[in-house]
Formats: C-alpha cells, sequence, structure tokens
C-alpha cells in the first residue's frame, strides 16, 4: 500500500513512501522542494526502518520551526500510528 502525505508549511508538497511487513520504507519519492534535496533523502530512506527514520529527522528546523526532515518524521509517525488502530 502507498501511503501519501501532504508536508505542512516546508518547501516540499508531498511524501510518498511504501513500508514493508518489517516496517522498512521503499518506494520513497518527495515531491517539490529542492530537487537534489528531494532525490538525495529518497534514496537515504529506501530500506531504512520508519523508526530510525523518525529518530533522525525528527526535530530538525529550518523556516518557521519545522522543515522538510522533521515533516517526514511526522508523516512517518502519523502512518505508524494509523496501522496501530488496526491491529
Amino acid at each position: 500500500m502507498t501511503h501519501k502525505y501532504s508536508l505542512d508549511s516546508v518547501c516540499g508538497i508531498m511524501f510518498e513512501f511504501n513500508v514493508d511487513e518489517n516496517r522498512n520504507l521503499y518506494n520513497v519519492k518527495l515531491v517539490g522542494g529542492c530537487p537534489g534535496y528531494s532525490q538525495a533523502v529518497a534514496k537515504l530512506l529506501e530500506e531504512m526502518n520508519v523508526h530510525i527514520a523518525i529518530n533522525k529527522l525528527g526535530g530538525i528546523k529550518c523556516q518557521g520551526g519545522t522543515s522538510c526532515a522533521n515533516e517526514i518524521a511526522r508523516c512517518l509517525n502519523n502512518c505508524i500510528s494509523n496501522e496501530k488502530q488496526y491491529i
């Protein structure tokens, strides 16, 4: 299942990804924002565990008290929180 989240108050527009049974990310895409940053982060997150990604990216500040990285962590956290409702 592909997860799609809008990024709030940052340069990027959308974060799209899949999560496998081990909670590793794959098919990671960032839409909008700096093309180099979007491609680099997508490659770095590929096959990374969701919890590791949240710990690495959460809390990073840029503009407006958040950042693209922090918003990605927020999206991942929402994804796993929503998953728990169905377990």
